[in-house]
C-alpha cells in the first residue's frame, strides 16, 4: 500500500515540476477582443485585493465587519468600491490578468455546473478525441456549507480529451448549462487539472444571451482553483443562449482537461460557530474564499483555526504565493521553509490515491490500515509515503520542507506584483483637513530578496512611485489632497508575499474630510487611475518597454442621424489633463441587437461611423476609446431603431450623467451623510453603505460610539447606482407604442445647433441629475446649453417629453423658474417622498392616473435606481384639462401642455423607473399620443 501511494504521489508531483516554468502564453486570453494591446499591462499577472471583510469573531462567537463601521461604511466593503468597479477593470483593460483572493462578484445568485453532476446541466459531445476521467481529482459541490478543512477541489473527478489540431469537423465539447434563476450579470470561473501534456491554448466559449466570446485559457498554470474569464448579462431560464463550452481544439498536441464552471459569486456558505454569516460571498474575508478557491488549509489556517482575523491577513499573500509557485517569479521547485510547496495530508495523498485507484484497492486493504474508506489514511501510512517521495525528489532532505505549508501541485502563475488597497484610521481636528493616504513595504526579509533573487527595495521604489502618482493627480484634479509617507516597516500583506509588493492606504475612513471626497464616485476614478498608471510606468520600465496609458472614455457620443434606414454614430475623443499621452488612435464600437448580449467590438477609426440598420430592429450600442496601452470605460448606451413605415421620429436624449456621495451634512457644529436625504449616485451598484450614520455631533470625534457612529441597518444590502443604460427603457417603449424611427444622442452634444430635421418628439431623460451642491463635479437640468436647444425644438414645434426625480426643483434660481414657465408650463410644488426611504414593498412606490396604476422605484433597492425624492410638478396653464397622474400621497406627478406650436408633457418621476415594460409601454403610448402634433388624446 505504502509503495503504490507512493508513486501515485511521486507522478503528480513530477507533472507538476516538470511544466515549463516560464509559460510564454498570459493565463486568460480574451481572443474576441477586438484590440491588441502593445504597451499596457498585456501578459501581466497581477495579485490586487481589497482590504478586510466579513470575518468570524471566536470570542465573541459572532460574524462581524473587522474596522470600524463610520460614516455609513466600514473599510470592508468600502475599499472594495473602488477596487472592483475601477481599478480592476483599468488593469484589465490594459491587457492585465487579475488575481484576487476574495470573491470580486457581488452577484448573490451562483449556479455550479459540474461534471459529476450531470443533473446540473453538463453534457458531452465528442468525436474521435473522446472525454475521459483526468487522472487527478476534481470540485466537487456538495451542497452543503463548508468547514474548516474541507477541499472542494480535492472531493470531485475532471474530464479530459487528447487536443484536436487539425479542422472543426472532428472537435469534442464540454457543455455546461446553467440554470440562471434571475436575469443579471453573473462572473464566470472555470477550473481545471493540470496535467503532464497540459496545452496553454485551452478553448473556452462563453455564449451570453445569444453571443459567444471565445477565451483561450493556458491549461498549464492555474490548476484546481477558480479562473475568472469575465462578467456577462445571462438570461433567466434560457440555457440554450447562456452557457459555456469548453473544446478540444488547439494549436498543440496534448490534453485538455475541464472541471466545474461556476457562474456569481453567490452568498456565502463557510460554517463557523454553527453558523454562516449570511451575507453574500464578496462581503466575507478572504480566509474563507480562498479555501472555497482550493487554496490548501495551511494557507488560510495559519493560527490552526483559532483567530480568523489573523489568518484572513495572512491568507491574502499566501494564495496569491501558493498560485505562484513554480513561476519564474516564484521559482520554488526545491522548497524550503520560507517556500514551502507540498502538503502532505491525508486528503491530497491518501484519498486522491485511493479514488485513482479504487478498482485495484479494496475495502478490506483500506481497513486493515484501521481507516474506513473514504476518510483519511492512518498518519503512519502518510509520514511513511512523504519520507518516501522526498527521498525520490531531486534528493531533497526532508528536513527542508515545511509539509503543513503547501500543496503538492505548482500553480505556476508568474504574479508580477501583490497589491492592497486599504484605507486608514486617525482623524484631525480642525474637520477641514485631509488625512491622506500613505504606502507600506517590507524590504528586511528574506534575506532582503525576492523569491526570483531580486532586492526587496523594489517594494519600496513602487510603494514610493504610487504615492506620487496618487498625490499628483488628486491634486490637480480636486485641489490640495495631503500625502503622508512610505513606511518601510512589518506588515503581513508587505511581508510574506513573493513578488514585490506594496499596501496603498488610500485615505482615513474616520476622517469627515477624506470620506467627503472619498464617497464620491469622482473621486474614486481618478484615484484608481493614478494606482493603475503607477502599476503601468513601474513595469514597463521593468520591462525596459514604453508604457501607453489608456484613453478616457469619449464624449459627445451621438446616433442622431437617420437617413433611409443608414444611422451615422459621432463622437470626439476626451482629452486627459492629467495624462496628455492618453491619446486614441481608434475607437470600439460595441452592438447589441433587441435582446442580444453585446457583440466583440469592432475597430472604428476616425470619429464617424454608418451602420446599415435592420428594418424594425432595436440597436444599442457603446463605445470605447483604444490605443496601444488599452481601452477606456464604454460610453453611455445609445439607442436607434429603423421602422420603414415610420412618418416621425423620436429622439432620445440621455442628460442623466450624475455620480455622487449620499447627502452631506456640514456645519459648525455636525458633519456626516444622511443616506436618508440622498443616498447618492455609485457607478452601477455598490455595497459601500452598511447602515445610517447615527451620530453627527463633532464634539464626539474620536470616541468609541462617536462621531460618524454608523449601525448595520442595511447589512448585506446593495445599493443600485447609475448604469447609464436608461435610453433603452424610453426606446422599447417606442417601438411598442406604433411606427416611429428613434434616435439617440447624448446631452454633451444636444444643443442648438443639433441637427432636429423630422424629429416630432424630443423624449429627454433626466434620471436623477441634478445640481446637489456637493459633488466634485457638477451637474445640472436644465443647462445654458440644454436650455438653448428645447428653445430651438419648440420653437420649430413638436412633442417634448421631460421626466426626472428634479426637473423643476434643480432650477430654485428666479431666473430659473421663470424659464420653466415661460418654456415647459411648469412649476415646482414640493418633494414627495417616504421618511423611510430604504423600505421595501410600500404603497408609495404606486402612481397612478388617466385609467392607468403603475409601480415605480421610488425605495432604495438593488436592481434600478430609485427616484426616492418625486418632484411634485404643477401647471402653470390655468386651462389645462389634461389628467394627471398622482403619487400616493395624491400629489401631482405629471402636467401636460398644449400649446399652438408645441405641447410638452413632464414627469416628476424618472420614466425608466417605471417597474414593468408593460406598464412603460402603455404609458409611453399615452404620452405620444399627445404629444403627436394634430392629434389630441
Amino acid at each position: 500500500m505504502t509503495e503504490m501511494l507512493r508513486k501515485i504521489t511521486l507522478t503528480i508531483l513530477l507533472i507538476n515540476i516538470l511544466l515549463p516554468v516560464n509559460a510564454q502564453q498570459p493565463w486568460v486570453r480574451n481572443v474576441s477582443k477586438a484590440t491588441t494591446i502593445e504597451n499596457g499591462l498585456a501578459g501581466k499577472h497581477l495579485s490586487v485585493w481589497p482590504s478586510h471583510g466579513r470575518y468570524y469573531n471566536i470570542s465573541r462567537d459572532r460574524w462581524e465587519w473587522q474596522r470600524a463601521q463610520l460614516y455609513g461604511t466600514c473599510e470592508d466593503v468600502f475599499t472594495q468600491s473602488i477596487v472592483y468597479p475601477y481599478l480592476i477593470p483599468m488593469l484589465e483593460n490594459a491587457g492585465a490578468n487579475i488575481f484576487v483572493p476574495r470573491e470580486r462578484d457581488w452577484q448573490t445568485n451562483m449556479v455550479i455546473v459540474d461534471n459529476d453532476r450531470p443533473q446540473s446541466g453538463y453534457s458531452e459531445s465528442a468525436e474521435a478525441a473522446g472525454w475521459t476521467t483526468s487522472p487527478l481529482p476534481g470540485f466537487a459541490a456538495t451542497g452543503m456549507c463548508y468547514k474548516d478543512g474541507d477541499r472542494p477541489f480535492a472531493t470531485g473527478t475532471a474530464r479530459m480529451a487528447r487536443t484536436s489540431t487539425g479542422n472543426r469537423t472532428d472537435i469534442s465539447r464540454a457543455f455546461y448549462f446553467p440554470k440562471i434563476r434571475e436575469k443579471g450579470e453573473y462572473a464566470v470561473y472555470v477550473s481545471y487539472q493540470t496535467v503532464e501534456e497540459s496545452i496553454d491554448d485551452a478553448e473556452y466559449i462563453v455564449c451570453h444571451q445569444g453571443t459567444a466570446t471565445t477565451f483561450r485559457v493556458n491549461q498549464q498554470m492555474g490548476s484546481s482553483t477558480w479562473v475568472y474569464l469575465g462578467t456577462f448579462e445571462f438570461e433567466a431560464n434560457a440555457p440554450t443562449n447562456n452557457y459555456v463550452c469548453v473544446t478540444n481544439h488547439s494549436a498543440h498536441k496534448g490534453v485538455v482537461t475541464t472541471d466545474a464552471v461556476r457562474f456569481g459569486g453567490g452568498m456565502g456558505d463557510h460554517r463557523r460557530g454553527g453558523k454562516t454569516s449570511g451575507l453574500p460571498r464578496a462581503l466575507e474575508a478572504a480566509r474563507y474564499y480562498t479555501q472555497f478557491a482550493g487554496v490548501p488549509k495551511a494557507m488560510y489556517m495559519t493560527k490552526t483555526g483559532k483567530n480568523d482575523y489573523s489568518e484572513d491577513i495572512n491568507c491574502r499573500s499566501l494564495a496569491s504565493n501558493w498560485l505562484s509557485y513554480g513561476s519564474r517569479t516564484n521559482p520554488t521547485e526545491q522548497p524550503d521553509s520560507l517556500h514551502p510547496v507540498f502538503d502532505i495530508d491525508s486528503l491530497t495523498l491518501a484519498e486522491n490515491a485511493v479514488r485513482l485507484y479504487v478498482d485495484s484497492i479494496t475495502k478490506a486493504n483500506i481497513d486493515s490500515f484501521g481507516t474506513a474508506y473514504p476518510d483519511s489514511l492512518s498518519e503512519a501510512i502518510i509520514d511513511s509515503t512523504a519520507t518516501a517521495i522526498l527521498d525520490s525528489v531531486n534528493g531533497t532532505p526532508l528536513q527542508q520542507i515545511n509539509l503543513q505549508r503547501g500543496d503538492t501541485h505548482l500553480g505556476h502563475v508568474p504574479l508580477d506584483l501583490q497589491l492592497a488597497i486599504h484605507s486608514d484610521a486617525g482623524w484631525l481636528r480642525d474637520f477641514t483637513t485631509h488625512y491622506g493616504s500613505l504606502t507600506i513595504c517590507t524590504t528586511d526579509f528574506n534575506n532582503k530578496e525576492t523569491a526570483d533573487g531580486r532586492p526587496r527595495f523594489v517594494s519600496k521604489d513602487f510603494a514610493t512611485e504610487l504615492l506620487k502618482s496618487v498625490s499628483k493627480d488628486l491634486n490637480k484634479a480636486f485641489g490640495k489632497w495631503v500625502v503622508r509617507e512610505v513606511w518601510d516597516r512589518n506588515y503581513s500583506e508587505t511581508r510574506l508575499p513573493a513578488q514585490p509588493s506594496a499596501i496603498l492606504e488610500t485615505m482615513s475612513h474616520e476622517n469627515f474630510p477624506d470620506l467627503k471626497c472619498g464617497h464620491d464616485p469622482n473621486f474614486k476614478f481618478v484615484l484608481s487611475r493614478a494606482i493603475y498608471k503607477t502599476i503601468l510606468r513601474w513595469l514597463c520600465e521593468r520591462d525596459g518597454r514604453q508604457a501607453a496609458v489608456q484613453p478616457l472614455t469619449p464624449q459627445n457620443f451621438s446616433a442622431a442621424t437617420l437617413k433611409g434606414g443608414e444611422l451615422t454614430l459621432r463622437w470626439s475623443a476626451q482629452t486627459d489633463s492629467l495624462e496628455p499621452s492618453a491619446i486614441p488612435d481608434s475607437y470600439v464600437l460595441y452592438t447589441r441587437t433587441n435582446n442580444s448580449g453585446y457583440d466583440n467590438g469592432n475597430i472604428i477609426k476616425g470619429t464617424e461611423h454608418k451602420i446599415r440598420l435592420s428594418p424594425n430592429t432595436l440597436y444599442r450600442f457603446r463605445l470605447t476609446a483604444a490605443n496601444r496601452g488599452g481601452e477606456s470605460f464604454p460610453t453611455e448606451e445609445l439607442v436607434a431603431l429603423y421602422s420603414p413605415e415610420a412618418k416621425e421620429t423620436v429622439m432620445i436624449v440621455n442628460a442623466f450623467h450624475r455620480l455622487s456621495s449620499p447627502a452631506v451634512v456640514e456645519t459648525d457644529s455636525i458633519c456626516g451623510f444622511d443616506l436618508d436625504a440622498d443616498v447618492g449616485l455609485s457607478f452601477g451598484k455598490t455595497p459601500a453603505w452598511i447602515g445610517h450614520q447615527q451620530v453627527f455631533d463633532k464634539t464626539q470625534a474620536g470616541k468609541g460610539t462617536g462621531l460618524g457612529f454608523t449601525d448595520n441597518d442595511l447589512l448585506g444590502r446593495f445599493t443600485a447606482g447609475n448604469d447609464f443604460n436608461y435610453a433603452f427603457a424610453h426606446a422599447e417603449a417606442v417601438r411598442n407604442a406604433g411606427k416611429y424611427n428613434v434616435v439617440s444622442l447624448s446631452s454633451d452634444c444636444f444643443s442648438q445647433q443639433t441637427d432636429i430635421t423630422g424629429v416630432s418628439v424630443l423624449d429627454i431623460l433626466f434620471g436623477n441629475e441634478k445640481d446637489d451642491g456637493y459633488s466634485l463635479l457638477t451637474y445640472k437640468t436644465f443647462t445654458p446649453q440644454m436650455r438653448e436647444g428645447i428653445e430651438a425644438f419648440i420653437e420649430r414645434g413638436g412633442g417634448l417629453f421631460l421626466s426626472g426625480s428634479y426637473i423643476a426643483s434643480d432650477m430654485q434660481e428666479e431666473e430659473e423658474q421663470a424659464w420653466l414657465a415661460d418654456n415647459l408650463h411648469i412649476m415646482y410644488g414640493g418633494t414627495d417622498c417616504d421618511s423611510l426611504p430604504f423600505r421595501k414593498n410600500e404603497p408609495m412606490d404606486i402612481v397612478s392616473g388617466n385609467g392607468m396604476q403603475m409601480s415605480v422605484f421610488r425605495h432604495v433597492n438593488d436592481k434600478h435606481y430609485a427616484s426616492v425624492a418625486s418632484d411634485i410638478l404643477f401647471s402653470t396653464d390655468s386651462l389645462s384639462d389634461h389628467k394627471h397622474l398622482a403619487y400616493a400621497s395624491g400629489s401631482q406627478a405629471s402636467v401636460a401642455y398644449e400649446g399652438d406650436t408645441y405641447r410638452v408633457f413632464a414627469l416628476g418621476f424618472p420614466f425608466e423607473c417605471v417597474k414593468d415594460a408593460a406598464s412603460r409601454n402603455l404609458l409611453m403610448k399615452k404620452i405620444l399620443a399627445f404629444l403627436r402634433r394634430g392629434k389630441k388624446e
